[in-house]
């Protein structure tokens, strides 16, 4: 369904991408798929130097401390959604 959307994205549409990681490939791909049908890419994620921060138009930072066993990843979806209710 990302990659629908994005297919339909024109130049007026903003497509934002959510990864904390920055490697989500499902992310990456719906991101590349966007900008290549001319929409503005925003990237929310915890590091800006990833793949998904480096393809996007603008980067949104969010920190939040995991740690490698990650069992609901809490605390960064926590600081995702925060950003998302600001937003909206």
């Amino acid at each position: 369904m990302q990659l629908v959307h994005a297919a339909l994205c024109k130049r007026p549409c903003v497509a934002l991408g959510i990864s904390f990681s920055g490697n989500t490939q499902e992310v990456v791909e719906a991101l590349t798929v966007a900008q290549k049908h001319g929409s503005t890419t925003v990237a929310m994620t915890g590091l800006p130097d990833s793949p998904v921060g480096r393809l996007a138009d603008h980067v949104l930072v969010t920190s939040a401390r995991e740690t490698q066993v990650r069992a609901g990843a809490m605390s960064s979806r926590m600081a995702q959604l925060a950003v998302v209710d600001f937003l909206f």
